[in-house]
């Protein structure tokens, strides 16, 4: 079960009331929200406190992909952060493993020639590459696959056979992941499986075992959908594995069947990130690291609120960063919101011992969460999530001086979000009271 938690360290006890009212002359409703300080609007890509790109110190040493929210991808430059209208993809590090996932030396024609390192097993039909096509600003490929079949089974490898293949060992989570349609007639009844498969090979390349993802068959449609399979190689002498794609059917019938694929990926994970394009070997995509250019020392009593989508599997263990506030870049001395799997409510964050936590409602991912926190500067922190409020302030000292600030991270940078942020607003001196909490979480 994942849960939202806001935490806050050095803490210590009070009452409720502290939180109760702010008092901001010229308001008629209390309960309006003051102008943040600092506002971005990732998913619009504005802030009324100027560009983007002025206000945020984007590190990332690689180029990285994000997509908008109708599915088109979009490829962004070394140090640049990745914003669509679905706000700032913030990720952590990671290899893809096949080497060539951007069609590299493939050329159309009948049979004609296969991206480099990869290979087709069609057992007697006849394979045409139809076209080499960017579709959705992904580099795809279109295969025909015709003629009376001479097994039960055809199959692409992305990652090469046996020793060619990617270094492994027994035990280690892997996700494999492609962009795939069906641009040719229905897949059934000729048809019975769509897969995607790890092979596992010992050290002399010899197989050891199949490891198949769920059949696909039934979401195969003509608009390219990405797909994913987790697993972990099992065979205890595992040396390599292999990425692979693989339709069954029955031995001997005849097969006139088309494919489209793009952007496959192979990735030591446990659930599956941004597409990294490859032309000749692996590449690693650095993690983000995203904070403010500048900002005023919050004073004693701050708030800030954020809306964030997660994108990692409720199955899978994580503490993702959304936002942090810290003196110094580590667990000491904090106040941050992040995603966390099964979170007690109360947590020790400090050096002494001492802390609290708010736990959320159990998320789910893809689904936008607001999130509005206030620290009174004195003794508790309170915080309002997706227009709930958690009547019962938690129990806080003061954080500070505030030093270090980061976006879709833990103080530091690490544990990062592995989503997207869709906007975050700072007041810097002003303690929200609990009709702001709700309604800046909303």
């Amino acid at each position: 079960m994942k849960r939202l938690l806001v935490i806050a360290g050095a803490v210590g006890m009070a009452a409720s009331a502290a939180l109760a009212q702010t008092q901001i002359s010229g308001f008629i409703n209390p309960n309006t929200v003051p102008s943040p300080d600092l506002s971005i609007d990732f998913a619009a890509n504005y802030s009324p406190q100027g560009s983007i790109g002025n206000l945020i110190t984007t590190s990332r040493n690689s180029i990285g992909t994000a997509s908008d929210a109708a599915g088109n991808w979009y490829t962004f430059g070394v140090n640049v952060p990745r914003i669509t209208n679905q706000g700032i993809l913030i990720e952590e590090q990671r290899v893809n493993s096949v080497p060539n996932n951007t069609n590299v030396g493939a050329v159309t024609g009948s049979p004609g020639t296969l991206p480099t390192a990869w290979g087709v097993n069609s057992n007697g039909t006849t394979r045409t590459i139809v076209d080499l096509n960017t579709v959705n600003g992904v580099n795809t490929s279109n295969y025909n696959l015709t003629g009376t079949t001479g097994s039960n089974f055809s199959l692409v490898s992305f990652t090469g056979l046996g020793t060619g293949g990617i270094a492994a060992l027994p035990g280690q989570v892997w996700t494999g992941s492609i962009f795939l349609a069906n641009t040719g007639s229905a897949y059934s009844p000729n048809i019975s499986t769509v897969q995607l498969t790890v092979k596992q090979y010992n050290s002399s390349g010899t197989g050891i075992g199949n490891l198949g993802g769920a059949n696909i068959i039934s979401q195969v449609t003509n608009s390219l959908t990405r797909f994913t399979f987790t697993t972990t190689p099992l065979v205890a002498n595992t040396a390599f594995i292999d990425f692979e794609l693989d339709f069954l059917y029955t031995s001997g019938s005849t097969q006139n069947f088309s494919f489209r694929i793009g952007w496959p990926q192979l990735e030591l994970g446990t659930f599956a990130t941004s597409p990294i394009p490859t032309t000749n070997s692996a590449v690693t995509r650095q993690a983000d690291g995203i904070v403010p250019t500048t900002f005023p020392t919050p004073g004693a009593g701050f708030s800030y609120a954020t809306h964030s989508v997660p994108e990692i599997p409720t199955s899978i263990a994580t503490s993702a960063g959304v936002i942090s506030f810290a003196n110094g870049a580590n667990n000491n001395n904090k106040v941050e919101t992040q995603w966390q799997t099964g979170a007690p409510n109360v947590l020790s964050t400090s050096s002494n011992g001492s802390g609290g936590g708010i736990t959320g409602p159990t998320w789910n991912p893809g689904v936008n969460y607001g999130v509005a926190v206030a620290m009174d500067g004195v003794s508790t922190l309170s915080a309002a999530i997706n227009s709930t409020l958690f009547t019962s302030p938690v129990p806080s000292q003061p954080v500070g001086p505030i030093n270090n600030i980061h976006f879709g991270a833990h103080p530091g940078g690490g544990g990062l979000l592995d989503g997207y942020l869709t906007n975050v607003k700072i007041w810097y001196n002003t303690v929200l009271n609990s009709g702001q909490l709700i309604a800046a979480s909303q």
